[in-house]
């Protein structure tokens, strides 16, 4: 009886190598947070937003991009406000380029988010989620029962 317990409580031992891990992922998402906190605090005021639209002009033809860029950064990272950057984009692209250009970053932001969870997510709840607890949930899978 005691090797059944034992094996069991090997298997949900957590390897060094995926605390490690645990700890570069929270370490490099505090980092770009805190990285992240000037632009934050740009876009949370009027002077602010007219001093990013100022600097993103200055780029000329690269602007587009780097717009597109800013709001694939604002759907990664939660924390930095939502609202101003598609005003932005209004702003310096007009109604439809800054619509095009929103939607394009919230697409593109989206797919990576989907793809990071995708590589992250699932082996990491694995480690702390037992199948058991899964095998619960199977029900969602079948689309005429969650309908």
């Amino acid at each position: 009886m005691k090797n059944k317990t034992s094996k069991k409580t090997s298997d949900k031992k957590i390897s060094r190598k995926t605390i490690f891990g645990l700890i570069a992922v929270v370490v490099v998402f505090a980092v770009v947070s805190v990285a992240m906190l000037p632009l934050i605090h740009l876009l949370s005021s009027e002077h602010g937003q007219q001093v990013i639209i100022d600097k993103m002009q200055s780029f000329g033809i690269f602007a587009p991009l780097l717009f597109v860029l800013l709001q694939v950064l604002q759907v990664v990272i939660a924390v930095i406000p939502g609202g101003p950057v598609p005003i932005i984009g209004g702003i310096l692209f007009g109604q439809w380029g800054g619509l095009f250009l929103s939607l394009a970053g919230f697409f593109l932001g989206t797919v990576l988010v989907y793809y990071l969870v995708q590589w992250i997510g699932r082996p990491l709840v694995d480690r702390f989620v037992s199948e058991s607890h899964f095998k619960k949930f199977d029900f969602l899978l079948d689309g005429k029962r969650t309908e």
